[in-house]
């Protein structure tokens, strides 16, 4: 059903512009719009959570690695994302926390992040599945009863890229931590 402006119900008219002739003179279909659908699917929370990395500054120091010994076995390091629920806000309803390790590097598969110098970086969630690069999973899900803060814990693992040569020396690679509501 249109209403008397043409908008749909869960329509909104976010920019309009309109001719030199009178402002708002000419019917709204007339005009050039910008429109907005869907927005009777967004529902406001009214809590939200503080996002660390631990180690705080975000880095997981693999260490010094021999290249002999990688091309045989995997080296791994741990670090945990902690999420905080806003101690001055009500809270009341249940709601998850998605997160995703985004990069815009060369992936070798969905799950193993090419690092350039022969090694790959798969990161593993504490039940032991690997995580997919740019794709959400679910890190956290909060209450009104639940506990303030929740760890989530994962694993970082090099291993050689069995295609490759590793080359030996300092490397660095960074990925994005992206969080959404659900």
């Amino acid at each position: 059903k249109v209403n008397k402006k043409l908008v749909l119900p869960d329509e909104y008219i976010a920019l309009e512009f309109k001719g030199m002739s009178g402002a708002g003179a000419i019917e709204v279909d007339k005009n050039l719009t910008f429109r907005i659908r869907g927005l009777n699917n967004i529902h406001v929370l009214d809590c939200f959570v503080n996002v660390d990395l631990e180690p705080a500054d975000g880095v997981v120091d693999f260490g010094k690695i021999n290249s002999r010994t990688i091309k045989n076995t995997s080296v791994s390091e741990t670090f945990s994302v902690v999420m905080t629920k806003d101690p001055g806000a009500a809270c009341t309803e249940q709601f998850n926390i998605l997160g995703s390790f985004f990069t815009t590097d060369i992936l070798s598969d969905y799950s193993h992040l090419d690092i350039g110098n022969g090694l790959l970086l798969k990161i593993f969630h504490n039940d032991g599945t690997a995580t997919e690069f740019n794709r959400f999973s679910q890190f956290a899900s909060f209450s009104s009863s639940s506990a303030p803060s929740v760890t989530a814990p994962f694993r970082a693992e090099l291993s050689a890229n069995p295609a490759e040569t590793v080359v030996e020396g300092p490397f660095s690679k960074d990925v994005i931590l992206k969080i959404t509501y659900n």
